[in-house]
C-alpha cells in the first residue's frame, strides 16, 4: 500500500468522486446561467457541465477559470475530490 494508505487496510478500492461546488457558489453571489454566460463568454451547455458532479471532470480547464473569476472564487473553490468506498466495501484499522 501506498504510504499514506498504511494506517489502513482496504478490503475494497475507494473512488475518487468530484463534487461540483458551482450550484452552491451561484446561490451564494446570486448568479443565475444567464449571467455567467455574459460575463465568461462560456456557452450554457458547458455551465450546466460545470453545475453537475458527474460532468464538472469533462469541463475545459479555461472555462473554468473563467467561471471561478466571474464568481470572484479561485479555481479550487469550484469543486472538492471525495474519496468513497465501493459499495459494500469497508475500512479497518491496520493493527
Amino acid at each position: 500500500y501506498p504510504h499514506f494508505l498504511s494506517y489502513f487496510r482496504l478490503k475494497k478500492a475507494r473512488i475518487s468522486m468530484i463534487h461540483s461546488n458551482v450550484p452552491l457558489l451561484m446561490k451564494v453571489f446570486r448568479k443565475k446561467t444567464v449571467d455567467l454566460i455574459d460575463e465568461t463568454g462560456v456557452d450554457k451547455f458547458t455551465i450546466q457541465k460545470a453545475r453537475s458532479d458527474k460532468r464538472i471532470a469533462s469541463c475545459r480547464l479555461d472555462s473554468l477559470c473563467k467561471i471561478a473569476a466571474a464568481l470572484n472564487v479561485e479555481l479550487e473553490d469550484l469543486y472538492e475530490e471525495i474519496q468513497v468506498l465501493e459499495e459494500g466495501s469497508s475500512c479497518t484499522e491496520a493493527e
